[in-house]
């Protein structure tokens, strides 16, 4: 389509640049009609140029803004590099899971949160170590959550911490029990018998007899 309108454009230039020319040729002779025929021609001629060239113009601007949207989008979608990656040791290949999945909890008796982190910097420096740290955060009870970039570092983070600072205590966090909220329960269905229920009605959840007997009604509100 563009370049159907470039010969256009192109074919009318030429056309007028004749025109203008030949009226020129016959200046000496040329009548009233020839001139104004130049005259027009001549602002037909702007007319067609300055059209082209706000196509042209917009047809950029069109351009620039998708490639400054690209950009955008690129910077958005591409994460930029956290300290935990810089520090990170060259070896360990980025783990697809989330980092809090593997972490642990270090405790002292007589020690802060900040005294522990400390502790952890100084005798047992994961940069040095090459461990696959990602963060290190105070949290309640005086005690310090380390992130770990995968299983493994968890694992090795837990060893260095027992042979070079026996003084902490380090411990893998147990994860709570996810919990649902069962609306509109009638009364004539006893908690004891809830579960029971709820499997029978729903018995795509169901993985195992294990499971559901790890499963427990923690408390009921008003009942329907």
């Amino acid at each position: 389509m563009a370049a159907m309108e470039d010969d256009v454009f192109f074919y009318a230039l030429q056309k007028h640049c004749k025109i203008i020319e030949s009226a020129l040729m016959s200046k000496c002779n040329m009548n009233n009609q020839v001139r104004e025929d130049a005259r027009q021609t001549l602002g037909e001629l702007k007319a067609s140029i300055y059209k082209n060239f706000e196509r042209v113009k917009s047809a950029n601007f069109i351009e620039a803004c998708k490639q400054s949207l690209k950009e955008a989008i690129a910077s958005q979608v591409t994460p930029k590099r956290s300290y935990a990656n810089v520090v990170a040791p060259s070896g360990v290949t980025e783990n697809k899971g989330k980092s809090s999945d593997y972490c642990v909890v270090v405790d002292s008796d007589n020690c802060s949160s900040e005294d522990i982190k400390k502790i952890i910097k100084a005798k047992i420096n994961p940069a040095e170590s090459k461990l696959g740290v990602c963060d290190l955060k105070n949290i309640r009870g005086n005690k310090l959550l380390v992130k770990c970039v995968s299983e493994n570092d968890r694992d090795r983070l837990l060893t260095e911490i027992q042979e070079k600072s026996p003084e902490l205590k380090a411990s893998v966090p147990k994860r709570r029990n996810p919990a649902i909220i069962v609306k509109n329960v009638p009364n004539e269905v006893k908690n004891e018998d809830l579960l029971k229920v709820i499997t029978e009605q729903n018995p795509e959840i169901v993985v195992d007899d294990e499971s559901i007997r790890q499963c427990r009604v923690r408390f009921t509100e008003a009942r329907h």
